[in-house]
């Protein structure tokens, strides 16, 4: 078997990447642990903010698996604290709710396009972009959170 250098490249690479998932693996997992501080959820949201352009362009290349291995690691994974912990009153509460019913709708969808439904496929991006939007919005009313135009693509 002959290998060509952007083949050994990328399976350099790869195995990079196992190893750096390997060592993030076996950190405490920390989706849904409590933030301790109000300046420790900003930050996180606005990472998950970012990281969901990130997933815009896996959706668009139909990588489905990956899209929903995204939402559970990462910035993405802490959707729910960051949120739970900037909620300010009832306005901030609905949208909060909108968001996580915005995410695991997306979830759903992604799944079933992974398992070969096409319909659902042809949807993910179009739910995806509703998250976006409910997230704007949800930041939008937590003081000191508005969405800045780097994050508004």
């Amino acid at each position: 078997m002959s290998s060509t250098p952007s083949s050994t490249l990328s399976r350099r690479a790869l195995l990079r990447l196992a190893v750096a998932a390997a060592a993030v693996s076996s950190l405490p997992s920390r989706s849904d642990a409590a933030l301790e501080t109000r300046e420790e959820a900003q930050y996180e949201a606005r990472a998950a903010r970012a990281a969901l352009g990130g997933l815009a362009l896996i959706v668009a290349e139909k990588k489905f698996d990956e899209a929903r291995r995204l939402l559970r690691a990462g910035a993405l994974s802490r959707i729910r604290a960051a949120g739970r912990t900037l909620v300010v009153g009832p306005p901030s509460q609905a949208a909060y709710r909108k968001l996580v019913a915005g995410v695991e709708e997306f979830d759903g969808v992604a799944l079933r396009a992974s398992r070969g439904d096409t319909a659902a496929a042809e949807r993910a991006l179009g739910v995806l972009d509703r998250v976006v939007e409910d997230f704007d919005a949800f930041l939008d009313l937590i003081p000191g959170m508005e969405v800045s135009p780097s994050l508004a693509q």
